[in-house]
């Protein structure tokens, strides 16, 4: 009966296969120059087309390359992905955002009661600083966290920190401090 069921398995594997295949199929080498039937033309005139210039990068005193809007962007993302993490207790991901020392302190444990939703209203850089090796920015959030009985205001301070000598482009999550501001609702 087992064998039966692994035939079974065989042919359906290979119907799909064979099925993939024709619709999929492979494609034919293009030939220099041949243009594809499903392409087409546009001609514009000078006065239909808007051409947008992406902005040079912005002179930074704090270190070459860095970018504070670029950068806020990315914490904005990261504050989310933290929080998801957090709240699942995805350690493997957890890792790769904060260092290992905050993992440790301040995310062993999932968090008692966290909010069914938490949109980020604000983030702003409030301090920057450099050592040799590292670079850190301290950026305030504001967030709105809904629980099934209020809505909270909540102000986070989240430190991240980046090694300069690294190539890696990445910051993560080194300190966090929180104030919390409750409005029923």
């Amino acid at each position: 009966m087992l064998l039966f069921d692994f035939v079974i398995l065989g042919a359906f594997v290979t119907f799909l296969f064979f099925r993939l295949w024709n619709v999929l199929g492979e494609r034919p080498p293009k030939k220099p120059g041949a243009r594809s039937p499903l392409r087409s033309t546009v001609v514009l005139s000078e006065d239909q087309v808007e051409v947008t210039k992406r902005k040079p990068p912005v002179k930074s005193d704090f270190y070459a390359g860095f970018d504070e809007t670029r950068f806020l962007d990315g914490v904005a993302a990261a504050f989310h992905l933290i929080l998801d993490a957090h709240h699942t207790q995805d350690t493997k991901k957890l890792a790769d955002l904060v260092t290992a020392k905050l993992l440790k302190e301040a995310f062993s444990e999932a968090p008692a009661d966290h909010p069914q939703e938490t949109c980020l209203v604000s983030a702003q850089v409030t301090h920057k600083r450099k050592t040799k090796e590292t670079a850190f920015v301290t950026v305030r959030l504001v967030s709105q966290q809904v629980f099934v009985d209020e809505t909270r205001e909540a102000e986070d301070i989240w430190t991240f920190q980046r090694s300069l000598k690294s190539a890696n482009p990445n910051w993560r999550l080194c300190a966090m401090g929180a104030e919390s501001h409750s409005a029923q609702g």
